[in-house]
């Protein structure tokens, strides 16, 4: 038996919602490099910077949530989040590289490069657990014992 994580948070009768997973974790590594600079730039002041990409990704993601809701169904919401993070992603960087006087290669090498290595290992861990075909309450019991280790 293959547990998602899915199953493994709520239960087999949420299993149907894997793809919507999916395409909310790709939400989340898409605009996770980016709150650290969302937060300097909150701490200097320029919460405006924050306020205006915030406001030109909600009108994205409103727009293309509801035609695409429409067309596709609820994974339409999941997809109009990943376009508006399109655009909320370039305007937030740009806005913490200008106020850092940081060059992109330099934040990522400096920023996001050094997260590697943890995600890596983090991935060969997580997945042959998952892989394993374990009950629900092995999993998660391993997974607690591996995470922390």
């Amino acid at each position: 038996m293959r547990v998602s994580l899915i199953v493994l948070g709520v239960g087999a009768a949420w299993e149907g919602a894997v793809g919507l997973a999916r395409l909310g974790l790709l939400s989340v590594l898409m605009v996770a490099p980016i709150a650290v600079g969302s937060n300097l730039l909150l701490g200097t002041g320029r919460a405006h910077s924050i306020l205006r990409a915030a406001g030109a990704a909600i009108g994205v993601n409103l727009t293309t949530s509801l035609i695409l809701v429409n067309a596709i169904g609820p994974e339409g919401a999941f997809i109009g989040t990943l376009i508006a993070n399109l655009v909320v992603v370039p305007i937030l960087v740009n806005a913490f590289l200008r106020t850092t006087d940081v060059g992109l290669g330099e934040f990522f090498r400096e920023g996001v490069q050094p997260t590697g290595l943890p995600l890596a290992a983090t991935v060969a861990i997580v997945l042959p657990i998952l892989a394993a075909g374990w009950s629900d309450v092995v999993t998660l019991c391993i997974g607690v014992i591996a995470g922390t280790a």
